[in-house]
């Protein structure tokens, strides 16, 4: 009898914040294409990264990233005693709920902090992610952004010189104003409501 009456006051669990965060999104207007640029977005150079990072405020969606390429914050720039990653972003995209990190990152342009935006499924569970902007820095900088639209990501990969250099490749002097490479275009595709 007791066993009877408790299965019968079983409470169903509460959903965890990230659940409420996704089902919150998917009451909004779904959007028909986003950019990302954290260069701009943050103001980045190459001397502010880490403060930048340091300075976001979190939206607090409770929502785990999933799989990105994270570097822990003390590797990049020691001692760095700060999150791993930070959600700054949210919306919802060809009727896919998706939450945008940024996060501490390195390539072999140097240290810097890479976005990422992650896709949930019903369940609030992360379904894919896809790097969509960057900034990174040694003695010069390499800067990414992107645009998404109906499931596909252009990204611009700009190269961004600080110094002037002899022929011997040593930094001779400072540039009076930084000089950008053209874009270099790539493509990359992210699933729509259809695909899944």
């Amino acid at each position: 009898m007791l066993h009877a009456c408790a299965a019968e006051t079983a409470v169903d669990p509460q959903p965890s914040s990230c659940q409420t965060f996704i089902a919150d999104l998917k009451t909004g207007e779904s959007q028909g294409r986003l950019e990302f640029d954290i260069e701009r977005s943050l103001n980045l150079t190459s001397e502010n990264y880490t403060s930048a990072y340091d300075a976001i405020e979190p939206l607090g969606s409770g929502c785990s990233p999933g799989e990105i390429d994270r570097v822990h914050p003390s590797d990049i720039k020691a001692p760095w005693d700060t999150r791993s990653q930070v959600d700054v972003a949210a919306g919802v995209v060809d009727d896919l709920p998706w939450i945008q990190f940024v996060y501490p990152a390195i390539s072999e342009a140097g240290p810097g902090l890479a976005s990422s935006i992650v896709f949930y499924d019903e369940e609030a569970h992360p379904h894919a992610s896809h790097l969509v902007s960057g900034y990174y820095a040694w003695e010069n900088a390499t800067s990414l952004r992107s645009m998404l639209s109906s499931g596909t990501i252009r990204f611009c990969t700009q190269h961004i010189e600080y110094f002037s250099y002899d022929e011997n490749g040593d930094i001779a002097d400072a540039l009076d104003e930084p000089t950008r490479s053209d874009c270099k275009d790539s493509f990359s595709t992210y699933p729509t409501s259809g695909d899944r």
